[in-house]
């Protein structure tokens, strides 16, 4: 029997910009949990069909300090708006290739304009949906204290390797 491991590394990039375009604080973060449900997620679009969920669309930040888990299924706290929907933006995603000229990464793009995601910052995920929906990802961070006139430009990348 031919056996083949394949491997997925998450890097998150975090750039804090003040109101005047300045950069505040940068964080990166080498790893991510990919969640059960996240797991389950790209096996059913591995799958296709009527039974295949929405792709990843949407990032969500929030304050939850608890370590990411694979149990997860929501961030510990997302920030939400005065409705109680999530102030998750949509997210641009780029399939990125490697020196064979091969795409093994995958990245997602967020920004969190002002008067969004405003606070103590600890925790990102990713989702398929604006609220509820599947999180395919979460990552636990030092603290970024987000201004109401700052913005947080989120980069997700996801690199396959065997």
């Amino acid at each position: 029997m031919i056996k083949s491991e394949v491997h997925c590394q998450g890097l998150v990039s975090l750039v804090l910009r003040g109101p005047d375009g300045e950069i505040k604080q940068s964080i990166e973060k080498e790893h991510n949990i990919v969640t059960n449900a996240g797991l389950e997620h790209n096996i059913l679009l591995l799958k296709g069909g009527a039974t295949a969920p929405n792709v990843v669309s949407h990032m969500g930040v929030g304050t939850g300090s608890t370590a990411a888990a694979a149990t997860d299924t929501a961030l510990g706290s997302e920030f939400t708006i005065a409705s109680g929907s999530y102030e998750r933006p949509t997210v641009t995603s780029t399939v990125i290739n490697n020196a064979s000229n091969v795409g093994d990464s995958l990245q997602y793009r967020a920004t969190f304009d002002a008067g969004i995601g405003t606070g103590a910052i600890t925790e990102a995920g990713l989702f398929n949906a604006s609220t509820a929906g599947t999180m395919t990802n979460r990552v636990v961070f030092d603290v970024i204290n987000k201004g109401a006139n700052d913005s947080l430009e989120c980069t997700w990348k996801m690199t396959v390797t065997r």
